[in-house]
């Protein structure tokens, strides 16, 4: 969840390219890193330095490390909640990418755009600032996927003509930032032929995760993932994690999609164990 504020940006897509990661470990559980800074090299949490020169670090995220790194992101999310633009991760990083990764081209589109509107209000009604927004095209993943932050209640994408997945994740904060409420909210199949304006509220999200052990478990973390395959059979992964005793809510989905594929699950790791 808190890395969709900085996908595309600072953090590169490769790092989500599960297969080109499982291809490129260096041994077991770890994740080869590159990083690309000016000035001087930043301090990246959790990242072991195996060799650098003047704009490039190389690396890679053991368990620990990307532990590290995780809470590290999640404390600069915090900070940058609702905030115009987004500062270099880390004090200094352009780009944090999987070790060997090109650099995405630059999209030229030629066709016509349509301007969407996210709009949404928070649990109390009122226009949200900070929540987590993002569009994807399920006709072609290749074709759009984009993120962004709510502001003054909403956040504007330009996309080509097609169908897509559109979410929005708001969390309830306490006096310090500490999370205590997630809400996410999804429209699965939404179609786009003109500009448009879709209303995602946090209300919207009726549906309160539970489950149940067969034994007394104390729940130390999980996430919430959701599987939209496109129309060409390949599938965009969309994970939100949360952390122990967090209360999420999801909005339920009345209607079976039409184009690709759509699942869910919800993976949680008892205490003292490294798997779900």
């Amino acid at each position: 969840m808190t890395a969709v504020p900085y996908l595309g940006d600072g953090l590169d897509l490769s790092l989500f390219d599960v297969t080109a990661l499982a291809a490129s470990q260096v041994a077991a559980a770890t994740v080869p890193v590159s990083i690309a800074h000016t000035g001087a090299a930043p301090n990246v949490p959790g990242l072991t330095v195996t060799g650098s020169d003047a704009t490039t670090e190389s690396g890679y995220l053991g368990q620990d490390g990307a532990d590290q790194f995780g809470a590290a992101l999640t404390s600069q999310y915090l900070v940058d909640k609702g905030k115009p633009g987004k500062p270099a991760l880390f004090g200094g990083a352009a780009r944090i990418s999987r070790k060997g990764a090109a650099a995405a081209p630059k999209a030229n589109p030629n066709f016509v755009m349509r301007t969407v509107t996210i709009a949404g209000n928070d649990t109390n009604g009122r226009p949200n600032t900070g929540a987590l927004v993002a569009m994807i095209n399920v006709d072609d993943l290749a074709r759009y996927a984009a993120a962004s932050e709510m502001f003054q209640g909403t956040a504007k994408f330009s996309v080509p003509d097609g169908n897509y997945l559109a979410l929005a994740v708001y969390t309830d904060t306490d006096a310090n930032g500490v999370v205590t409420a997630e809400h996410d909210v999804f429209d699965t199949q939404l179609s786009i032929s003109t500009d448009q304006t879709v209303q995602l509220d946090a209300k919207q999200a009726t549906s309160k995760l539970a489950f149940s052990t067969p034994k007394p478990a104390l729940n130390s973390g999980g996430s919430f993932w959701v599987e939209r395959g496109d129309a060409n059979g390949r599938v965009e992964y969309v994970q939100l994690g949360f952390l122990p005793g967090t209360p999420v809510w999801v909005s339920p989905q009345l209607k079976p999609v039409t184009v690709g594929t759509l699942s869910t699950h919800w993976p949680a790791a008892s205490s003292g164990s490294t798997q779900p």
